[in-house]
């Protein structure tokens, strides 16, 4: 375990220990610059985010928090990588340089942070001046050092044990030979262990920054003894404010950029647990937070070759895609309809998962495309059973994860239907286009992976939804 000790101001005993202000952010997902956001309403929404936004309003509140006499962290619950597509041709190196320049303290590690496979990781972590953790999650050998279980922030005589978890899911949602070597340990024995750790080393306040989902975090408030406050991350659950289990504080932001969380602990008698929180939710909007130009230029210096062509228009769309919305309007509906399109099957499927941003009405720019669909996913044909059809059909409405073309349930129907009518049977086989993640059973989808006679094509997801744009058949 590291010891980070932030040089502050020593207080008289006699005096009440200042506030710890908790700064976090989640799920940032390279996030450059502001974007219209859709999801507060596709008529006239505001622009919001963006890292320069976030240091903007940083340096403000920091000063503040200096001002009024007390402390702070900057915290983040993992994702930094995969998004714009600078942050991407960097291989993440971009995101540790913000990282570096906006303060962070200490930074959970996520499933993202494995896009580029473990050397990527190693080699994006070079140059940070903070360190990764998570508990759960055990090293391979060539990545021993480069996260570790938890940290001791020194705050005054605040003595603040910082600890990751990692979602058990990762072996699933992400690519087996971008983890080869390391091992995921169940979250609450890990956690369990770590946090006694960290009270014998004297923390009298523990931090979890969980890379886990909101309906896991309500678990660990509950099944972890010890835990003071739990900032959340992977599933973007926005709380306006903490939610307050089992003497456990709980907070997550929308993520994608778009948010600031400002948690402000007020320490018991000698450092031991929390007395009061107090919490500020704020939206990082264009129209009321002013940009850090330090950030602004070192966004502009990484973009500046890539500018021309990220610029170009595509593009145009008669409707708002959104990345989550009614199934036929929806950003990944309208990828597995290009899908299908591009390699002239019928029936074609896409993750919700894979679709990372919103795209507005109006001109459409290849770096908004990107963005949108940052990841290299190839497409595939083969042939499913309608058992297995059918299966993974009824759990991704169950869970909002799959977005199919060509498939349909007939109204106060039992069973499945193709485009043309025809009924699905379970000894059936139907030829169904899908990615590269879901064929290696992405997001627990495991009747992918048991396809007969699946072939590779030459087709990227991408490269299909531009072709769409490009003859305006999204």
């Amino acid at each position: 375990m590291l010891l980070v000790i932030l040089l502050v101001a020593p207080c008289p005993a006699e005096e009440a220990l200042p506030p710890v202000t908790l700064f976090h952010t989640n799920d940032w997902h390279g996030t450059l610059q502001p974007a219209p956001a859709l999801w507060m309403g596709v008529d006239d929404p505001p622009t919001v985010g963006g890292a320069a936004l976030l240091g903007g309003l940083l340096d403000r509140l920091r000063l503040e928090v200096l001002r009024s006499g007390g402390r702070y962290l900057v915290v983040d619950a993992g994702d930094r990588f995969q998004g714009d597509p600078v942050v991407n041709l960097s291989r993440g190196r971009l995101m540790t340089d913000l990282y570096n320049q906006l303060g962070y303290t200490v930074v959970a590690l996520g499933n993202h942070d494995f896009d580029h496979d473990l050397q990527g990781l190693v080699d994006s972590q070079e140059t940070a001046r903070f360190p990764l953790v998570c508990a759960n999650l055990h090293p391979a050998s060539g990545t021993r050092g480069v996260w570790r279980p938890s940290v001791v922030a020194q705050v005054g005589r605040v003595r603040i044990g910082i600890l990751g978890a990692m979602t058990e899911d990762l072996p699933l949602i992400t690519f087996p030979r971008n983890i080869a070597g390391t091992l995921i340990e169940p979250v609450i024995p890990a956690l369990r262990r770590e946090v006694a750790r960290l009270r014998e080393r004297g923390c009298g306040i523990i931090v979890l920054l969980s890379h886990c989902g909101h309906p896991v975090d309500l678990l660990l408030a509950v099944a972890v003894p010890g835990l003071d406050v739990i900032v959340g991350g992977h599933t973007q659950n926005h709380l306006e404010q903490p939610r307050h289990l089992n003497g456990v504080w709980i907070v997550q932001t929308r993520g994608f950029g778009s948010h600031l969380g400002q948690m402000t602990l007020f320490p018991g008698p000698e450092g031991k647990g929390i007395d009061k929180v107090e919490y500020r939710s704020h939206l990082l909007d264009v129209a009321r937070v002013s940009p850090d130009p330090v950030v602004e230029a070192l966004i502009a210096s990484a973009s500046a070759p890539l500018r021309a062509e990220l610029a170009r228009t595509v593009g145009t769309l008669p409707r708002p895609l959104l990345r989550s919305g009614p199934a036929e309007d929806s950003l990944p509906a309208a990828v597995a309809r290009a899908v299908g399109r591009a390699v002239g099957v019928p029936l074609a499927v896409f993750h919700t998962g894979g679709a990372r941003a919103d795209l507005p009405a109006g001109p459409v720019t290849f770096g908004q495309v990107y963005n949108a669909l940052p990841f290299n996913h190839s497409v595939l044909v083969g042939e499913l059973s309608g058992r297995d059809l059918e299966a993974a059909w009824r759990r991704g409405v169950a869970l909002n994860a799959l977005a199919w073309t060509g498939l349909k349930s007939p109204p106060g129907g039992t069973g499945l239907q193709l485009g043309d009518g025809t009924t699905v049977v379970p000894d059936g086989r139907y030829r169904v286009a899908y990615n590269n993640f879901l064929a290696q059973g992405g997001d627990g989808f495991g009747e992918f992976s048991r396809a007969a006679n699946a072939t590779g094509t030459e087709a990227l997801v991408r490269d299909a939804f531009l072709e769409s744009l490009a003859t305006n058949r999204p």
